[in-house]
């Protein structure tokens, strides 16, 4: 294996095939992208939303200080991951946020889809 990379993988290849790679085909170029350095976010999002602690948030951060007084909100070991408490869990049409779909138009087929993201790896 080692020796067909050796053959057939070179840096000059690499800067040959990637070159235009930000150009994409006809499809690609259609599209239309926002402009800026800050993200313009979609207020009526189901999918993807300003979250408050972005409120205020500038450029040049606060310099670092020490954090007195905290305590451990929770302590999962080696058995817990980021599954258990990403927001793209599972999502039960009974709860607050299955809830709030539906409010805003997302159907249960929507939720089941989200689910099954959810739970890959």
């Amino acid at each position: 294996m080692a020796a067909a990379i050796e053959l057939g993988v070179s840096s000059e290849g690499f800067r040959r095939e990637y070159a235009n790679v930000s150009q994409g085909d006809a499809n690609w170029q259609g599209l239309s992208f926002p402009t800026g350095e800050v993200y313009q976010w979609e207020p009526d999002s189901t999918y993807i939303r300003k979250a408050p602690y972005f409120d205020g948030i500038t450029a040049t951060p606060e310099p670092v200080t020490d954090i007195l007084g905290a305590r451990v909100a929770g302590r999962s070991g080696r058995l817990g991951d980021h599954r258990h408490i990403s927001p793209a869990g599972n999502i039960k049409t009974n709860g607050p946020a299955g809830k709030y779909l539906a409010d805003h138009g997302v159907k249960p087929r929507g939720l089941q889809l989200l689910r099954l993201a959810a739970r890959q790896p």
